[in-house]
């Protein structure tokens, strides 16, 4: 090989090496404004990456579990879904999701002077994996009750199916294992939004258009006002600015990863953001944990979605006779009437279909 044909390769080598970015960032498609984390889920179920607070998502983590042949589906609560290839999204640099549009009924209260309750009906959804093998999935119908105090939050779990992957579980119950490694739940979205959480180290911060949530002079979230649509979104990296937070529990080491929460209120300013109008809430949650004298830790990544589909008041008096729960957990059961996730509503996305695919097949259903 002469001195033109290397000169030639290593030329056509740095053109493709250009051709793909070392990030990519996942954009609105109408307005440009980056989405904060939206997951990447490939094949099998895999969580592969999740966007920062700038939407922004380092491709070579990526890279250590997606190939490039790959069929990406990128997700979130506010977007519809978007399939790639991955190599395709490495070349274009930017990823693009449309927007959802919804709308919930507004809220009146008759009669001010009486203590009422807050009713948020909806449908949850909620995955797990362990070591990046997919571990849980269940969806259902739920009722959460929020006390005007903000104190006592209770739930219903009005219908709802669980799947597991019996191969994990089964060598779960092999060892003896006295700290939780997590599992079939209702998601517990809290009784306060995102800012009513803050406590004095939290401030917030306007700037070129945007609200920037920070801490120890750095961000860790972002409220977007979107006045078109009269919503709100607010995005918080509770673990942010430390890259990790480790905690010692009953003779295990536990370091918590990630913990980013998103929700979105049907509002025209984030001052008239209540869980009143609390459009959709998600969580990702990763933590590794093992016993102190063991080598490896365990990787648990945990998704969990509520969509509000009613909202109303009851009186204190008409609740005491609800029949609800402070549990969160699900039994490792099904309870239904109908097939209710045949006929979602139309303001829940579709389920992803990287997920999708394995109920049934690697995730069995619970009898």
């Amino acid at each position: 090989m002469n001195y033109r044909e290397k000169l030639t390769i290593f030329i056509l080598l740095l053109f493709l090496a250009s051709s793909s970015y070392a990030q990519i960032r996942v954009m609105d498609e109408k307005d440009q404004s980056p989405i904060p984390f939206a997951q990447f889920i490939a094949p099998a179920g895999r969580l592969v990456g999740t966007s920062n607070t700038e939407g922004m998502i380092d491709t070579t983590l990526v890279n250590r579990f997606a190939k490039n042949s790959d069929s990406l589906v990128v997700q979130h609560i506010s977007y519809g879904n978007r399939m790639m290839i991955w190599k395709d999204m490495k070349r274009a640099g930017n990823v693009y999701l449309v927007s959802r549009e919804v709308r919930i009924p507004e809220i009146t209260v008759t009669n001010k002077k009486e203590k009422m309750v807050l009713v948020l009906e909806g449908y949850f959804r909620s995955y797990q994996l362990k070591d990046s093998v997919p571990e849980y999935f269940a969806d259902g119908m739920v009722r959460y009750f929020i006390w005007n105090d903000g104190k006592r939050f209770k739930c219903q779990k009005d219908a709802y199916r669980s799947f597991r992957n019996q191969k994990v579980v089964d060598a779960i119950q092999k060892h003896t294992v006295t700290l939780s490694e997590g599992g079939l739940s209702v998601p517990y979205i809290e009784s306060q939004t995102i800012p009513g959480q803050f406590d004095k180290d939290y401030m917030t911060t306007d700037s070129l258009g945007k609200t920037f949530i920070m801490k120890e002079n750095a961000v860790v979230g972002l409220i977007r006002t979107n006045e078109a649509q009269k919503q709100v979104q607010m995005s918080i990296d509770w673990i942010a600015p430390a890259k990790v937070k480790e905690r010692s529990l009953f003779g295990y080491q536990v370091r918590i990863a990630h913990h980013n929460v998103t929700e979105t209120y049907l509002a025209k300013s984030r001052s008239m953001a209540s869980k009143a109008n609390l459009e959709s809430w998600r969580k990702y949650y990763q933590y590794f944990f093992k016993q102190k004298n063991e080598k490896r830790f365990k990787n648990i990544q945990r998704v969990s979605e509520f969509y509000v589909l009613k909202s109303y008041y009851i009186p204190k008096s008409v609740m005491q006779k609800e029949r609800t729960s402070s549990g969160w957990g699900l039994p490792s059961s099904y309870a239904y009437t109908t097939e209710y996730w045949k006929h979602l509503d139309k303001r829940i996305p579709p389920l992803n279909s990287n997920i999708k695919k394995l109920l049934g097949t690697r995730l069995t259903m619970y009898d």
